[in-house]
């Protein structure tokens, strides 16, 4: 990583962690790549998805 991506990644982003069992870690990231992806572009896509759709169903309020 290059310093300025690591500045960047330090002052713009955080971590989203979850726990799983080793196994299914190990499925997901087979999974990932048999489908030629990443698990973090996998989980991100996930991520982005679920607020978009939460926000056209107004399953939430939209901070400001």
């Amino acid at each position: 990583m290059y310093e300025s991506q690591k500045k960047y990644a330090k002052n713009n982003l955080v971590k989203l962690g979850i726990d799983v069992k080793p196994e299914i870690r190990e499925k997901f990231k087979t999974a990932c790549t048999k489908n030629n992806t990443k698990p973090s572009r996998v989980l991100k896509d996930f991520v982005n998805d679920y607020i978009e759709e939460a926000e056209k169903n107004k399953k939430f309020k939209k901070s400001t």
